[in-house]
């Protein structure tokens, strides 16, 4: 298992909460515990990257998920 780490401002912070919360939203059906730690997984991955962009980051996740 990769281990994601980081050292994120509040700003970023804010960007990867919106991104998870738009992501989880999205999705048709309620999410599952498994796909919620997915979409969290990517989106720290994505934003360790050095992504911002909370809608890409959304899309992304959901992209990963096949949703």
């Amino acid at each position: 298992m990769t281990r994601i780490t980081g050292v994120y401002d509040g700003v970023t912070v804010r960007m990867m909460a919106r991104a998870y919360a738009e992501a989880c939203r999205s999705l048709p059906r309620r999410t599952t515990p498994a796909e919620r730690k997915i979409i969290a997984k990517r989106i720290l991955g994505t934003a360790a990257l050095g992504e911002r962009d909370p809608a890409l980051m959304r899309d992304d996740a959901l992209a990963y998920l096949g949703a």
